[in-house]
């Protein structure tokens, strides 16, 4: 953060793209991309009233993240059609895995594939210890 507030900063006081990242140790892509991210540079009354969170939201574009929604949200309406498949004699995870690539090929790789359906079966999987005494089931029953 203290980064792009010292891009913005240098950018209100009239310093060039070069100078900016010479400055900085960011690169001139890099330099030029905040700045195109964050609009115009704001003046100092604005970059103080700036607050952290909301410039990361500017700066780091969050389109990976509704990418990355999408494709959870894929996987688990797959892992709600599979059900009970991996139950079954002969059904293996890398076998769910390829029927899951097959239709999503953009989507995750084996291991994170395993981890999300452990994720999923943990959630799914529920148990419940119950804890009578002799007399309240005795009781119970009469």
């Amino acid at each position: 953060m203290e980064q792009l507030k010292q891009i913005l900063q240098l950018k209100s006081d009239g310093i060039g793209i070069r100078e900016i990242a010479r400055r900085t140790g960011i690169s001139r892509n890099s330099v030029r991309k905040y700045l195109g991210l964050l609009d115009a540079p704001p003046s100092d009354e604005q970059s103080v009233e700036l607050s952290n969170a909301d410039l990361a939201n500017k700066a780091y574009n969050n389109d990976q993240l509704e990418h990355d929604s999408v494709r959870l949200e894929q996987l688990s309406q797959h892992f709600a059609a599979c059900g009970s498949e991996l139950s079954k004699t002969g059904v293996t995870r890398q076998l769910l895995w390829q029927e899951y690539l097959a239709l999503h090929p953009d989507g995750y790789s084996y291991s994170r594939y395993c981890y999300h359906l452990n994720q999923h079966l943990r959630k799914s999987d529920l148990s419940l210890h119950l804890e009578c005494t002799r007399k309240k089931c005795i009781s119970q029953l009469i």
